[in-house]
């Protein structure tokens, strides 16, 4: 008596094997033996050890999207305190920390003048020669008050560079500004 090889249904296999398609398409009929069975599940094993092992190509423009993933990203959940408004931006002011303080008598020099304090006036004892100041006019013996309309005190210059653009000096008893300009 021959031996006879049951039959099963493709509904049977795929509920028994997984929904692969490779065994789909083998399966070409509403009944097979256990032989195609073991054929189509070869053949589907072999196509899944083939896909695993071809590389990936380097460029986009080479790639046909065999092998290609998207994958899902989110932004992690942050849970604020009671009261603070999720869309309000909180701005700083760049690099806040850079912020430095200069005194008369750090900014002074860097234009080209020396000076020596007599009677708390901030009296010019020197010009460097070829200075902004001496190119803008600063003499010796001027009492130097301001510096861009702030008058000079203890209180010391802030930002993160200062642009001195005029001094106000007393030359004798006449008080004028100068404008500080290379030439």
């Amino acid at each position: 008596m021959a031996a006879s090889n049951p039959t099963f249904t493709n509904q049977n296999i795929l509920s028994t094997f997984g929904n692969e398609s490779s065994v789909a398409s083998q399966l070409n009929t509403n009944t097979v033996s256990i032989k195609d069975i073991r054929e189509a599940q070869i053949a589907a094993v072999n196509s899944k050890k083939k896909r695993r092992t071809e590389t990936p190509k380097k460029n986009a423009e080479e790639s046909d999207g065999i092998g290609s993933r998207d994958i899902t990203v989110s932004a992690p959940t942050v849970t604020l305190p009671r009261g603070l408004d999720p869309n309000r931006r909180i701005e700083t002011a760049p690099n806040a920390d850079d912020t430095k303080f200069f005194t008369a008598e750090e900014i002074l020099p860097f234009l080209g003048i020396e000076i020596v304090l007599q009677n708390e006036n901030r009296t010019v004892k020197s010009v460097k020669r070829n200075s902004l100041a001496e190119r803008s006019g600063v003499e010796v013996g001027d009492v130097i008050e301001a510096i861009d309309g702030k008058q000079i005190s203890d209180e010391p210059f802030s930002g993160r560079t200062i642009k001195v653009k005029t001094l106000t000096v007393l030359r004798g008893v006449k008080k004028f500004e100068i404008a500080l300009h290379n030439q």
